[in-house]
């Protein structure tokens, strides 16, 4: 189904197409989280879900800023939004629980789970903990989160595609 008012996130080219045009699975005000990944999201990380979405959406907004519209599944520009996302979700919460966020995302986040997305949260979560370890405020977290994601994504150790995770985690 459609939504009859537009998506107030302005996520999506068509604003009537939010929440994967699935209104009664999906529930968050931006239109990006089902219902399984916000009870997920509640039973890991709390009242403090509100800034995993925060952080998704400044992640969708660097992407965008970056590759423009070509953020969609196993494109370079999904590829930094993933690992920006899990850095910056290390960066605040540690590796454990980003990863519980990131993999909850990928089973329960509406598109199929792809091994593309799941290595590149995993590369993701290693720079976080590298940014956290040297960083303590979110000022300086995010441009060296940007720039170690986009030389990752420069030197091919995350990956965008069908076919190059098999030759990337082969190595």
């Amino acid at each position: 189904g459609r939504f009859l008012q537009p998506d107030p996130a302005a996520a999506e080219t068509n604003l009537y197409a939010y929440a994967k045009n699935t209104p009664t699975t999906r529930m968050d005000f931006s239109g990006k989280v089902s219902v399984a990944e916000f009870v997920g999201c509640l039973f890991i990380m709390g009242a403090a879900c509100y800034l995993a979405e925060k952080w998704s959406g400044w992640a969708q907004r660097e992407a965008s800023y970056v590759f423009g519209s070509k953020t969609v599944n196993d494109t370079m520009g999904d590829a930094y939004k993933h690992c920006c996302w899990s850095a910056i979700l290390t960066w605040q919460f540690g590796k454990s629980d980003a990863k519980a966020l990131t993999d909850l995302h990928e089973r329960f986040g509406g598109d199929a789970p792809s091994q593309i997305d799941y290595h590149n949260n995993r590369v993701g979560r290693e720079i976080g903990a590298v940014v956290r370890a040297f960083t303590r405020n979110v000022v300086d977290a995010r441009p060296r989160v940007k720039t170690l994601c986009f030389d990752r994504l420069r030197f091919r150790a995350i990956v965008h595609g069908p076919g190059l995770l098999r030759y990337r985690d082969s190595t």
